[in-house]
C-alpha cells in the first residue's frame, strides 16, 4: 500500500499512526519529490534519486528485498537508465538493490550502472558472507526480519566499483 512519506511523518509524529503500523522493514511506496529533479524514497534504507543529463543517480539503492518495488516507484517518476549508484556505507540494507537496474539495462541494451563506494566495501561484503548465518540471527532479533539474512551470494550480485 502507496502511503506519501511526509503524510505518514505527520501521522506518526501526531501519534495517528504507529512504527508498529509501518515496521521500518516494510516499503511503503511513493516517491517523494523533494524539488525538480531530485526524488526521495522512503524504505529501511531511503533512497534518493537525483537527475542528470547523463542519467539518473542514486545514493543508496535498498536491499535486495525491496529493490524491485523500489525500481518500480522510480520507473514512475523517471524513465531515465540507471547511471551511477553511490553507496553511502556497506550495510546491506543500503547497497543491494543495484542488480535490478543491471537486469534492465542488459534488457534495453544500456550501459550498467557505474557504482561508487568506498574501498573497505568488498571486504565487508566478505564479511557478511562469512558470518552469514549469525548475520541472520541477528537480523531476526533486531527486526524481526525473516528474510533479512545478508548478501546474494557473490555469484549473483555485482560487487561495487571500489572509489574514495
Amino acid at each position: 500500500m502507496a502511503t506519501d512519506v511526509l503524510t505518514l511523518a505527520d501521522r506518526l509524529w501526531s501519534g495517528d499512526a504507529t512504527t508498529s503500523d509501518f515496521h521500518p522493514l516494510r516499503h511503503i511506496g511513493g516517491v517523494a519529490e523533494i524539488c525538480d529533479g531530485v526524488a526521495f524514497v522512503p524504505a529501511f534504507a531511503n533512497v534518493t534519486a537525483v537527475q542528470t543529463e547523463d542519467g539518473l543517480v542514486l545514493i543508496d539503492t535498498g536491499s535486495s528485498i525491496v529493490a524491485q518495488a523500489i525500481h518500480e516507484d522510480l520507473r514512475g517518476w523517471t524513465g531515465q537508465r540507471l547511471h551511477t549508484a553511490i553507496y553511502s556505507h556497506g550495510h546491506i540494507d543500503h547497497v543491494f538493490g543495484v542488480p535490478v537496474w543491471e537486469a534492465e539495462a542488459h534488457e534495453r541494451g544500456w550501459p550498467v550502472p557505474t557504482v561508487l563506494a568506498h574501498e573497505a566495501l568488498p571486504r565487508r561484503f566478505d564479511r557478511y558472507l562469512m558470518t552469514l548465518g549469525y548475520n541472520e540471527i541477528i537480523n531476526q532479533r533486531q527486526f524481526g526480519a525473516r528474510d533479512c539474512a545478508g548478501p546474494p551470494s557473490t555469484d549473483t550480485q555485482t560487487a561495487p566499483t571500489a572509489t574514495n
